[in-house]
This record gives structure tokens, sequence and C-alpha cells, in this order.
């Protein structure tokens, strides 16, 4: 793996990381700005478990992630 790919996947771990730790803090806020965007009510509740296998697929198997 190069330096590059190892930045750019720091960086996504990151990225989603912060994301959903700010979901789990505020899941109120993530449901109303899931509703504006247009998108179903039980999408937002999928968002954080596909967050963490990304985060999980980017940490243990960053070809796939």
């Amino acid at each position: 793996m190069t330096v590059l790919s190892l930045a750019s996947v720091f960086c996504l771990v990151g990225v989603f990381g912060v994301a959903t730790v700010g979901k789990l803090a505020s899941p109120g806020s993530a449901r109303r700005a899931t509703e504006q965007l247009g998108a179903p009510r039980w999408t937002a509740s999928l968002l954080v478990p596909a967050e963490l296998a990304v985060v999980t697929l980017l940490v243990l198997w960053p070809i796939v992630g």
C-alpha cells in the first residue's frame, strides 16, 4: 500500500468516524436532515450502521472499504 493510499484510508476513516459520532450524539438532527433531503424516514436508521461498516472495512480490509 502506497503512502498516498494509506493517507486516503486514514482520512476516510476520520471523516466517517466523525460523521458516525455526530449522528450518535444527535440522532434527531440526522433524522430531520434526511427528511429534508426527501429521503424516507427509515433511511436515517441505516446511516450509522452503514458508516460503521465502512469504517470497519477501511480498517480491516482497505481494498474493499
